[in-house]
């Protein structure tokens, strides 16, 4: 038995861990967990690929856009970019060369953030922001974050919470569990944990049929409140897959999203060989928006990465960067066609400090819908 492996079974032997907890260790444990092993997880010779390394042009689109909320802030002489779980840096490496060649003036008052807790990949990121070593600082933690005005911005982070599993079994909502039973982990009902968790469900008017299974991202509405507070004045851009809770009910998921991702290809079982695989659930972006609300932040729009991407003209802005190849378009047409991941994949932008305010990304979206 490996070392997470075990560690989990001697917890378990003190009784049933919540789903949650077993997410935590099987991500995040401090020696085995998945993100904090030295071991390649993003790109061709790792278990997914997020948007930067599909394309630059991604990043360019992005920073367009931060650019244009720089202006908006009015150019302040000193501003935030600050990254949550940046990967190996491609994203802010894509930022700060376009921002650096196409906008140098907003490029010299920007002090870019990277929020990271693995030592392997901050490496990783260090190495690959070599060039821009003076502009770049690194934080574990929001908490260690000074105040900002600017732009806080995740790529495929909220996923990557542990989260709380719910079903409805006997008309009775019940929180899931994990036991270990003949040499495997296994799922039993139990007691919700944590009253946060109805209180979640009840704000979201979340109603469940019989049987039907969904998941509660508390750790993910308490990044938001934190964010929140930390950024005085400014944007926070989400990018992820997922959907709104009337989407995340739809009876097509009645068995929730909880997905593994392991050498590219993905399985349902995230219960076998925790640490050896990624874990992920959908982002609830109507919660996103309903607790930003209440943590003064305005949302500004939710749309389809397809539609942000076209709207900052992503083919135009790639060739006029660096050109357009046959390689180039294949790139930018995965990030963008609905069949890719341009339907997959959400962008929330929310605000602080402005009552309104017009974004090119999101041009003709009127509402957001919860």
């Amino acid at each position: 038995m490996d070392g997470l492996k075990e560690f989990i079974v001697e917890n378990i032997k003190k009784g049933p861990l919540t789903f949650y907890d077993f997410m935590k260790h099987a991500l995040y444990h401090p020696q085995w967990g998945y993100y904090m092993q030295n071991r390649p997880k993003i790109g061709s010779s790792g278990d997914f690929y997020t948007s930067p390394h599909v394309h630059s042009g991604f990043g360019y689109c992005i920073a367009e856009q931060i650019h244009e909320m720089w202006q908006v802030c009015q150019s302040p002489e000193k501003f935030f970019i600050v990254e949550f779980g940046p990967g190996t840096g491609l994203l802010a490496r894509d930022i700060l060369t376009y921002l650096q060649k196409a906008h140098y003036e907003m490029f010299q008052c920007t002090e870019y953030h990277l929020v990271e807790t693995s030592l392997y990949l901050l490496h990783l990121q260090k190495d690959e922001l070599a060039e821009y070593h003076e502009k770049c600082f690194w934080s574990e933690s929001i908490s260690h974050l000074p105040l900002c005005e600017g732009v806080f911005l995740s790529n495929e982070f909220l996923d990557a919470f542990p989260v709380h599993k719910l079903k409805k079994i006997n008309d009775e909502i019940r929180e899931i569990y994990v036991t270990y039973t003949d040499g495997a982990f296994q799922e039993v009902p139990g007691v919700i944990s944590n009253p946060l968790i109805m209180d979640y469900m009840v704000r979201l008017r979340i109603l469940l049929e019989e049987g039907q299974e969904i998941e509660v991202n508390l750790d993910g509405v308490k990044w938001l409140g934190e964010a929140a507070l930390k950024l005085q004045k400014g944007f926070i851009i989400t990018i992820d897959y997922g959907y709104t809770t009337k989407e995340l009910t739809e009876p097509f998921r009645f068995e929730g999203t909880l997905m593994s991702y392991v050498n590219h290809r993905s399985t349902a079982d995230v219960l076998s060989d925790p640490g050896k695989q990624d874990i992920t659930a959908h982002v609830n972006f109507s919660a996103l928006m309903d607790f930003g609300e209440e943590y003064g932040l305005k949302t500004c729009g939710y749309t389809s990465q397809m539609r942000f991407l076209a709207n900052l003209n992503i083919f135009e802005r790639t060739k006029n960067f660096q050109g357009l190849s046959q390689k180039d378009i294949l790139g930018i047409k995965r990030l963008i066609m609905p069949e890719g991941m341009g339907e997959r994949f959400k962008v929330l932008i929310q605000s602080k400090g402005f009552c309104d305010c017009s974004l090119t990304g999101l041009k003709g979206i009127f509402s957001a819908l919860k």
